[in-house]
């Protein structure tokens, strides 16, 4: 219980963090969209269609090789429950 305490309390210390980071990407982001639509001449919402699928693919695709590599080097990856 102290741990899901722990971890909820620094999410709420994080949240700042993370809304500022959001905040900092969103010019890239809007140029990343704004190159989809120019180079294959597609609307706003499949270029945001295709933002997401490419976000999603990267997300997994680095779990992936992290798991990989945790795994051969005889790491735990998952944590302890006590």
């Amino acid at each position: 219980m102290a741990r899901l305490a722990a971890l909820l309390a620094l999410q709420n210390v994080l949240r700042p963090v993370r809304f500022s980071v959001a905040l900092a990407l969103t010019p890239l982001v809007d140029r990343m969209m704004g190159a989809l639509q120019r180079r294959f001449d597609i609307s706003h919402n499949k270029a945001f269609g295709v933002m997401m699928f490419l976000l999603g693919a990267s997300t997994t695709s680095a779990f992936a090789l992290a798991l990989t590599v945790a795994t051969q080097m005889n790491m735990p990856t998952t944590l302890p429950v006590a």
